[in-house]
């Protein structure tokens, strides 16, 4: 976990069951990671849940104990798989009870460009039905920060889709977390820096640091 402190670096790193340590580097904190097969057993990842997991799973299973047999399946149509430039063009909803469905909902989505051929004969949605029955979403306001999505969700303004690690950040007593199991929405982290750009010491032993830990990269 990363949080907000006094000090040069305005951060610090806290960890829990796991074997990466921050380790002070002349005066900068940095998570160090041990290489593969340098680890002992000893230092592996402890088993079982935390307290703060326990208690945080079993408020979930209480939030959503009168809700056990009431479920929603949502489902999307898009052009594409490329989350970073195809677009949704239809939501979809099912509410069920027991298994059966109770209620549906559908929606089609405008968009700014021709859908592509393949998607038509999958979908069997066109340009022209597009433009006739979609809507056009009206965006009010954008939240790049996890930690104020997860507060509006809380509020009941909407649904949050945060990193799978955020929801640790903060407890909250009356969220109901889903995760979304696809590849494609998947995410790394890298250390960039300007082609032959002057970076200063401190900068250059964090990329040597980090390229000792991830060859190749």
């Amino acid at each position: 976990m990363v949080y907000s402190a006094n000090g040069e670096q305005k951060m610090m790193f806290r960890v829990h069951n796991s074997n990466w340590t921050p380790v002070d580097f002349d005066g900068i904190t940095l998570m160090k990671r041990p290489l593969p097969g340098a680890a002992s057993p000893q230092e592996g990842l402890k088993p079982g849940f935390s307290n703060a997991a326990k208690g945080q799973m079993a408020r979930r299973r209480q939030a959503v104990a009168g809700h056990a047999e009431r479920i929603a399946v949502i489902d999307v149509e898009t052009t594409g798989l490329n989350a970073a430039k195809d677009q949704i063009i239809e939501y979809g909803a099912v509410l069920a009870e027991g298994f059966r469905p109770v209620e549906t909902f559908s929606r089609l989505v405008r968009i700014d460009r021709n859908l592509p051929q393949q998607i038509v004969s999958l979908t069997g949605i066109t340009d022209s039905l597009l433009q006739k029955e979609g809507v056009s979403p009206q965006i009010f306001c954008l939240a790049d920060d996890a930690r104020t999505a997860l507060m509006w969700a809380e509020a009941e303004l909407g649904v949050a889709i945060v990193p799978q690690s955020a929801y640790r950040i903060m407890p909250h007593h009356k969220i109901i977390f889903a995760e979304l199991c696809e590849p494609a929405l998947r995410t790394r982290l890298a250390a960039i820096s300007k082609k032959g750009a002057s970076l200063s010491w401190p900068a250059q032993k964090f990329l040597e640091i980090f390229a000792s830990v991830e060859p190749g990269r």
